[in-house]
This record gives C-alpha cells, sequence and structure tokens, in this order.
C-alpha cells in the first residue's frame, strides 16, 4: 500500500517538476514522513534527493528533444555552481538546525510569491550579459546549497529567482531549472551511500533497500510515478500562455511557503 501511494506520489512529482520547474521535494518529504514517521530526516531528504535527480534528468532529456535547453558551455556553467553548492549543503545537513533554515526558506518563498505575481512584461535583450551570468551562476550556487540542506529539490529557489533576479524568459526558465536540479540532486545524494544507519521499517523488502541513508526502492517507485506523468508536463510547458504560467506559480510558491512555514 505505501508503495502504490509513492508512485501516485511520484504522478504529482512528473507534473510539477516539468511544468513548474520545481523538483518535487516538498511533496514528496510529508509523503515520506507521513508514510514513515520512523524514518530520520537525513533518509527522508537522500530518497527525496534521489527522486529528483531520475525525474529531473528524465524531464531535461525532454526538454532536450524540444530544443529548449542551453549551449553545451552553459550547461556546464550551470552544473559546476550547482554542484558546489550541493556539496557544501550535504555536509551542513548534519549539523544545521532545519526547522530554522524552513522557516527562512519558507519567508523567502511567500515574498517571491508576491514578487512574481506583480511583476509584468518580459526581459529586454540587455539581460543576455555577463551580468546576468553571474547572477544565474550565484542562484545556482544558493540552489544547490538550499536542496542538499532541506532536500527540496532547489527549484523552488531557482525558478522564481530566474524570473525575478537574472530575468531569464519564461520559455527558458523551466529547462534551466531542471539542469540546475540534476546537478543538485545529484551531487547533494552521493555523500548519503556511504552515511550507515539503522531503520525499523515493517517491510523486510523495504528495510533491506537502503544503500547507506538512501532507500533505492522508495526512489524506484517515485520515479515510476514520475516517468508516466513528465512528458504532459513537457507539452503544457510548450502550450500555456507565460502569464497564466505566471499566476499558476506564484500560487504554488505561495502554497509551498505557507506549508513549510506551519509544518516547521
Amino acid at each position: 500500500m505505501e508503495l502504490l501511494a509513492l508512485f501516485v506520489t511520484g504522478l504529482a512529482v512528473g507534473l510539477v517538476s516539468s511544468f513548474f520547474g520545481i523538483g518535487g521535494g516538498s511533496i514528496i518529504i510529508p509523503v515520506l514522513y507521513i508514510l514513515f514517521p520512523s524514518l530520520p530526516p537525513a533518509a527522508v531528504i537522500s530518497t527525496s534527493l534521489g527522486a529528483i535527480a531520475l525525474s529531473t534528468s528524465l524531464n531535461t532529456s525532454r526538454f532536450y528533444k524540444a530544443g529548449l535547453t542551453p549551449g553545451k558551455k552553459q550547461i556546464i556553467s550551470l552544473f559546476a555552481a550547482t554542484a558546489i553548492g550541493a556539496v557544501i549543503g550535504s555536509q551542513f545537513v548534519y549539523i544545521l538546525p532545519a526547522p530554522v533554515l524552513k522557516k527562512f526558506f519558507s519567508i523567502v518563498l511567500i515574498i517571491l510569491a508576491v514578487k512574481v505575481f506583480i511583476k509584468k512584461g518580459t526581459p529586454s535583450p540587455s539581460n543576455e550579459s555577463e551580468n546576468r551570468d553571474k547572477l544565474l551562476r550565484a542562484v545556482c550556487f544558493f540552489g544547490g546549497f538550499i536542496s542538499s540542506v532541506t532536500g527540496l529539490g532547489g527549484g523552488a529557489i531557482f525558478v522564481p529567482f530566474f524570473i525575478s533576479l537574472v530575468k531569464l524568459p519564461m520559455k527558458k526558465i523551466y529547462p534551466y531549472s531542471n539542469i540546475a536540479m540534476v546537478a543538485a540532486s545529484v551531487t547533494g545524494i552521493i555523500p548519503h551511500f556511504f552515511r550507515h544507519g539503522q531503520f525499523n521499517l515493517n517491510s523486510a523488502f523495504a528495510q533491506n533497500a537502503f544503500i547507506g541513508h538512501v532507500n533505492v526502492l522508495f526512489i524506484l517507485c517515485l520515479f515510476g510515478g514520475a516517468f508516466v506523468s513528465s512528458k504532459l508536463g513537457v507539452r503544457l510547458n510548450e502550450g500555456v500562455d507565460e502569464q497564466l504560467k505566471k499566476f499558476l506559480l506564484s500560487l504554488l510558491l505561495l502554497g509551498l511557503g505557507l506549508k513549510i512555514l506551519i509544518s516547521s
């Protein structure tokens, strides 16, 4: 029953990550805590990162086929900045008080939701500059750090900052965000494979699926659902009006911010 619930959760994750460019950790983490309350935070975070790594890799490949991804040089730049932030964050997850960070993160999300909602117009060609590239790398570093510490994927940071600070065109935001999330989640999960822990799950099959703090079975169930729904999200991303995307995104960010603030 729990594995079926994870598959259904994966359906939501695939749609959210491919359409909004948000990894889905904000969906995965509460579900894991509800289904498996005995799991320690590090196991929940690492399992979330594993599912996000697979789903955003799938999304990125589909964006690539649609011709929406940036050039190789920019991909390397995005990946490197995000990976550095994720490596640093993966070490902090064992020492930082997560509730404090989550409260700060939720307030940032609420502010960004309002900013995305009230901001109008499209970026000018002057944004295609060295300054914008520096901002892009800074946002990727910060998003990678947040992703590793909270397990939220980083997309909730990447997307609103890509809109309001970097001023990327809406069509580019979701492919760029997915690329950054691949880097953040893959880099962030690696140290968790080498951490040892004791877990108390009812299913021996699920119990034996741990590699370090990472539960491979849970990740595959989540990814199975994401695989089914992500193609729909990519299609919707190409066909939905940009202003409607911004409106829906601002509602999503506001909801996530309030949920994280209340739960922390």
